[in-house]
């Protein structure tokens, strides 16, 4: 499925941030319940490699160039964290601040936009 209109890219962003939160949650739970820190075990590589699979397959889908599904997953912490971002790299032009979905949709096209696509 090529997503063609704004809901159908945004229903793609909000099942992406829904399983991003969703692996923050059983991480969360399983360190409570062992005592100990994931970050290195191999349930945490496991689980982070099938995100970081979906998160690239849908920056392909979404054409994000920049990253930025990246940026906003582990910068802005899935939009708990506003960002103000310049999707051009210049700090004298257009700045939009990075804190939902539909920001992160916006930086996006904007970066597809000023490649021509």
């Amino acid at each position: 499925m090529t997503p063609k209109t704004q809901s159908e890219k945004l229903a793609l962003l909000q099942a992406w941030q829904d399983n991003c939160k969703a692996n923050d949650k059983l991480i969360d739970a399983l360190e409570t319940a062992l005592g100990a820190s994931m970050a290195d075990s191999p349930i945490f590589e496991q689980l982070y490699a099938g995100e970081h699979l979906h998160t690239n397959l849908l920056a392909d889908v979404l054409g994000d160039g920049g990253e930025w599904l990246d940026y906003y997953r582990w910068e802005c912490k899935l939009g708990l964290y506003s960002m103000t971002v310049w999707p051009d790299g210049d700090e004298a032009d257009t700045t939009i601040e990075l804190d939902s979905i539909e920001s992160l949709l916006r930086v996006i096209e904007w970066g597809r936009e000023s490649e021509g696509e």
